[in-house]
């Protein structure tokens, strides 16, 4: 009965079904509770529920069962990443590395854990493999160009690779607002303004997005317009304080 449970689970899994999925893995939760499947089932629902909490209180009580299992531990460090722990986010998605090296989700989210904590040549070198290994993942390009012109780094690499980004992955909301965010580092306002109202324009509900088109048209002296914007940014959730500062400068 428990292969015949763990393989429905994993089926409904496999396609996505998170309702019918929930229902079995909490028959083998409560029926085979000493089985860490049911656990690690139970964390991938709760993330796609966007329930990091959740996926960590299915397996943090646990972890001594996971120490070798790459599953849990890579969700376990996803879960903390989603909920900005980014030390315990590092710890256990090393840990996952360790046990699968190719894994490319992992490597993916390390890299932008230090990014963020200012790690750049470990991020660098991330970013580079797996560009590497694989010549297609747009995802890979655009994260490393979006560090770079987020730090001023070198410029016309991020140009390339935000290219590259755009020919393997056009019309993507993000990867058009990084190449708009480079133009508009590089002094080209004109393409900057091109490529973010692009952005904008299949998304504008991201208050990155928002913001960067907000700078461009006050850079390019579009006062009010960039005004509005800007109070748009901090309606969906900007920096409200740092949005201020820049309508309040001239």
């Amino acid at each position: 009965e428990l292969d015949i449970v763990k393989r429905l689970v994993a089926l409904y899994l496999e396609n996505e079904n998170f309702i019918d999925a929930n229902i079995f893995n909490k028959l083998l939760l409560s029926e085979f509770p000493n089985d860490p499947s049911g656990y690690i089932n139970a964390a991938i629902i709760s993330l796609n529920n966007d329930l990091p909490e959740e996926a960590l209180k299915y397996l943090e009580p646990h972890i001594d069962k996971y120490i070798d299992n790459y599953s849990a531990l890579y969700l376990i460090g996803t879960s903390y990443f989603q909920i900005k722990n980014l030390s315990n986010a590092e710890k256990y998605l090393n840990l996952s590395l360790n046990i699968y090296p190719q894994s490319r989700s992992s490597k993916h989210t390390l890299a932008m854990i230090y990014d963020q904590t200012g790690q750049w040549m470990k991020s660098d070198s991330l970013y580079l493999d797996l560009i590497k290994t694989d010549s297609t993942d747009a995802q890979a390009y655009n994260n490393f160009a979006y560090s770079l012109v987020e730090r001023k780094a070198n410029l016309e690499l991020a140009l390339e690779m935000s290219l590259i980004a755009n020919k393997i992955q056009p019309n993507s909301a993000p990867y058009l607002d990084t190449l708009g965010w480079i133009y508009f580092h590089l002094e080209k306002y004109e393409k900057s303004l091109e490529y973010v109202q692009q952005s904008y324009s299949i998304d504008n509900t991201n208050p990155i997005i928002v913001e960067h088109l907000a700078d461009i048209l006050k850079a390019t002296k579009q006062i009010s317009k960039a005004n509005l914007i800007y109070l748009q940014a901090i309606d969906i959730g900007g920096d409200s304080l740092k949005i201020q500062q820049k309508m309040l400068n001239k």
